[in-house]
Order: structure tokens, then sequence, then C-alpha cells
């Protein structure tokens, strides 16, 4: 499971494993690996959680190559409503920087 988001200041995102124990129905969860980075000076928001999720898509991939006999499912978390109507609307004009991410 990874978690991305962005602010004005940073991105980030964040992984965890999680794993049914030997109890049937119950669950852990193991920190995996996090990432951040300051955003550049007047990128705004929405660009940030754009690429705060390519970067999370990224890193997502190689961890499910390295643990591929292990790994059953993924799932990415974001919030941003912008960024998800621009990777669902692929149709509609944006820039460069977006429509390359989005990709």
């Amino acid at each position: 499971m990874v978690y991305f988001d962005a602010g004005k200041a940073a991105e980030e995102y964040i992984m965890h494993l999680l794993y049914e124990t030997d109890t049937k129905g119950k669950f852990q969860a193991e920190f995996l690996f996090s990432a951040n980075a300051l955003v550049p000076m007047g990128r705004n928001i929405p660009h940030s959680e754009v690429d705060s999720a390519f970067k999370a898509t990224r890193q997502t991939s190689l961890v499910l190559e390295w643990l591929s006999n292990f790994i059953v499912s993924k799932a990415l978390l974001g919030d941003s409503q912008v960024s998800l109507y621009w990777i669902k609307n692929r149709n509609k004009r944006t820039t460069s920087f977006i429509r390359n991410r989005v990709h």
C-alpha cells in the first residue's frame, strides 16, 4: 500500500507492506520505504500531486519486481481531486509536464 501527497512546500510518498498473520482475518503492516522532496518555487499543488503520484508509482513497480513472489496486489492512495481528474480525462489538453506524468 502506497500513500502519496503533496503540498505547497513538499511532496512525499510512504510505502507499507500489508500481510495476513497466522490468525485468520488479522493483518500486520510493515513500513517499507518513504521519500520526500521539496517542491520547486512557484509550482502549484496539483502539479506536485501528479509528480508525487508518478514517483510513488515508479517505486511501487520496482518493489513489485523485487517481491513478485510475495506481493499479490497493490494500492496507491492519494487525495488530490485535480490531479485525479487529469489522470481520468486524458483527452483534456494540459501542459507537457502534466501529460508526461499522466501517461
